[in-house]
């Protein structure tokens, strides 16, 4: 698999942990981030862009890179993640 997009990466992994764990993210959840290598989720370009568009998709609740700038969340539920050992545990349960 190719992706050319950094802020696909962690929606990537997280389709991977969803296949491992045998446990699906909510279907209104919409999930954007850079993975560094060391694990950490950098911010994204045109994060409230991004949310925008997620709403006219029909998604209410986001998960993305804590340092994301975010002045108007546009109707939908932010969950700000740090890295992934974080967005595993607090997703999935698993660390």
């Amino acid at each position: 698999m190719r992706i050319n997009e950094p802020a696909a990466d962690l929606a990537v992994a997280a389709a991977l942990l969803s296949a491992r764990e045998d446990a699906a993210l909510p279907r209104e959840t919409v999930v954007f981030g850079e993975l560094s290598l060391s694990g950490a989720l950098r911010p994204v370009s045109q994060a409230e862009n991004r949310l925008k568009e997620a709403v006219k998709l029909g998604f209410s609740t986001a998960i993305a890179p804590a340092g994301c700038r975010i002045a108007d969340n546009a109707g939908v539920t932010v969950q700000a993640m740090s890295d992934l050992p974080g967005f595993v545990g607090d997703v999935f349960g698993a660390g």
